[in-house]
């Protein structure tokens, strides 16, 4: 954007429709590194599971995901516990954020389902879309950030 800038201060000599475009597309170039810079900053620290807990953050991540994308986002929680450690709290929200977002970047799907559940101690997170999926061989060697992520969350 900077060499953008650059040049376009450099080369005035253009008509002003010209300049205009740019300077428009230069706008929207910004205004997408600022939301992904602010996204980014709240990815790095959920601050709705520290101050509502799990359930109500994720409820509001489902509602976002729903608003900003247009897929529905179906979600239920049962039998969860009202205290969970804020680590494994901390986890299960990243882990449903970036299967979310691996859903809406790769599937096709425009439905997404989110199950959390609760038995006898454990936890369990499970999220589906009905999207056109994968082999999960096929990921092993060329895996992809996402999964990387994952993993390193749950210490696979």
């Amino acid at each position: 954007m900077a060499i953008q800038l650059e040049q376009l201060g450099n080369d005035l000599s253009r008509d002003e429709a010209e300049i205009s475009y740019s300077l428009l597309d230069l706008h929207k170039q910004i205004s997408d590194v600022a939301s992904d810079l602010h996204l980014s900053s709240r990815r790095l620290h959920p601050s709705s599971v520290d101050r509502v807990g799990l359930l109500p953050a994720m409820r509001s991540l489902h509602n976002e995901v729903r608003r900003q994308n247009g897929v529905a986002v179906e979600c239920s929680s049962d039998n969860v516990p009202d205290l969970i450690p804020h680590d494994v709290s901390l986890c299960l929200f990243r882990i449903a954020e970036e299967a979310m977002n691996n859903a809406l970047k790769h599937s096709g799907s425009s439905e997404i389902r989110v199950e959390l559940a609760g038995d006898s101690g454990d936890i369990r997170l499970r999220i589906s879309d009905s999207g056109r999926g994968y082999e999960p061989g096929s990921i092993e060697n060329g895996e992809g950030l996402g999964f990387l992520s994952m993993r390193e969350r749950l210490g696979w």
